[in-house]
Parts: C-alpha cells; sequence; structure tokens
C-alpha cells in the first residue's frame, strides 16, 4: 500500500515553468530583443543554471544579467497564475482521505511555497514542505528525503516520491522509496514508474490499495 508521497514542486505539483520562461524572457526583452517563451520553458525544465547559461549565449548577455532580471520579474510574478496541474488536488485529497500524508520537497523559498500553496487553498492538504531555508543538500542529494521521512514519520515502503526531472528521481532512490516521474520527457535515470498525467496516478493507486 502507498499511503504517502513526496511531491516535488515546480513541474510537478504546480505548473509554473510558464511563469519561469517569461521572467527568463525579460532579459533579453529588455535589450530589444525577443525570444520563444516554449524554448526557454525547455531550457528551464533542464536547470535554471543551463537556461541562464544557454540565453546567455544565445543573446549575447552576461549570464549576470540574465540572472538579474529573471531574479526581479520572478519575485514579482503573480502566484495564481502558478496553478497546480490537472488531477493534483484530486490525488492530494485522495491520499489525506485513506490516512496518508503529503509532503513537499522543493528548492523553492519558503514564502514562494506556502504563498502559492495558500492562492490555490492548498495548504490543508499538506503535513508540511521542506524547502530552501531548511538548508539541505539540493536534489539528487536524498538528505532532505531522507529528513522528511524521519520529520513526518513516513515508512519508507508506504511512500513514493515524484518529480519530474532526474535529479527528483535520483533523491526518490537515494531514499529509498519508490520514484515515479511525472511527464513523457526522456531522462537519464529510469524511474519505478512513469506517469503522463494524474488521472493515471491515481488509478494506479487505487489499484495498489485495494
Amino acid at each position: 500500500m502507498y499511503k504517502n508521497i513526496i511531491w516535488d514542486f515546480d513541474g510537478t505539483l504546480i505548473d509554473s515553468y510558464p511563469a519561469i520562461a517569461e521572467s527568463f524572457l525579460s532579459a533579453p526583452r529588455d535589450h530589444g530583443r525577443t525570444g520563444d517563451l516554449l524554448e526557454i520553458s525547455t531550457l528551464a525544465k533542464v536547470s535554471m543554471d543551463h537556461c541562464c547559461q544557454t540565453l546567455s549565449s544565445t543573446y549575447d548577455l552576461p549570464a549576470k544579467v540574465i540572472d538579474q532580471a529573471f531574479r526581479k520579474h520572478w519575485q514579482q510574478s503573480d502566484y495564481f497564475t502558478q496553478r497546480p496541474f490537472p488531477g493534483v488536488l484530486q490525488v492530494c485529497e485522495y491520499i489525506c482521505r485513506i490516512g496518508g500524508s503529503n509532503v513537499i520537497v522543493t528548492h523553492r523559498a519558503n514564502e514562494a511555497t506556502v504563498g502559492i500553496l495558500r492562492a490555490h487553498d492548498m495548504t490543508r492538504l499538506f503535513r508540511g514542505w521542506l524547502t530552501k531555508g531548511d538548508g539541505y543538500p539540493q536534489k539528487p542529494d536524498s538528505a532532505a528525503f531522507e529528513a522528511a521521512l524521519e520529520r513526518f514519520h513516513l515508512e519508507p515502503e508506504k511512500t513514493l516520491g515524484i518529480g519530474d526531472r532526474d535529479i527528483d528521481v535520483m533523491a526518490a532512490k537515494g531514499a529509498g522509496i519508490f520514484a515515479c516521474q511525472y511527464g513523457d520527457k526522456k531522462l537519464d535515470v529510469k524511474p519505478d514508474m512513469r506517469v503522463s498525467d494524474y488521472a493515471q496516478l491515481m488509478e494506479w493507486l487505487l489499484k495498489e490499495n485495494e
């Protein structure tokens, strides 16, 4: 039985990449240049640093300029525009109904994490979260996952971790829990399971927990 989920935040729980891409685009736009939001979103899904360095090369702008423009715009992003993916609420509510726990492990700052959850009335669905300010090494290090298991008394054999990137899968596996990938992106590491939408995850949970 799987009754607990450790969630990644951006790109897994919350569809924030459009807002991230828009924020990155502010740098070349400030210098009179245009960019492709979809392409930038794809770069950001690899990593923020990868996106910053690639845009620096593409637009011949210092990476520092790209980063500063991104952070300024990102801090002003409207929390309401960063919405949970379709089906996320239903999965979280199901976990609560069966007496399990939803927990978040993210590289995001605590203020933004809580702000977005509150904007969509989601804080009620989570036992808690570990964010950037908690000081754990970033994924793929599994330290934050291990801390979540201990802090919230989650049994590893009843817990799955879900994320959209290699680092999420690696962190989950490193903590000894079932690793699920959300999305169709080809990863360098193999997850225990891949789902393309949350209806698929819900169907699997219901079957596993019969």
